[in-house]
């Protein structure tokens, strides 16, 4: 379990757990289903659902960052893979 931190590392933790693993295909091994992106976010399950709320809905100024599929597996979209790249460009700025 890992210590929880500022929101916006929290989003990039979940769209890291549900990213593809090092193909650019996404197969039916990627992705994470609620219990593992809890369990290893270190978050309760409202805090959960409120953050999967918000990263697979889209806005009209941004499409969604995660999408769930039939079986309740979250993929990271290429949106999501994109604002990770963005982010982590941002930190090493910083």
């Amino acid at each position: 379990m890992r210590k929880r931190g500022c929101r916006h590392n929290l989003i990039c933790f979940i769209l890291i757990e549900a990213a593809p693993i090092g193909n650019a295909n996404m197969n039916a091994t990627d992705g994470a289903n609620k219990t593992s992106i809890m369990n290893n976010a270190g978050l309760s399950y409202p805090l959960l659902m409120s953050y999967l709320g918000q990263l697979t809905k889209p806005t009209l100024k941004r499409p969604s960052l995660l999408e769930r599929d039939e079986d309740g597996i979250y993929r990271t979209t290429q949106t999501g893979l994109k604002f990770l790249q963005r982010y982590y460009q941002t930190e090493e700025l910083v």
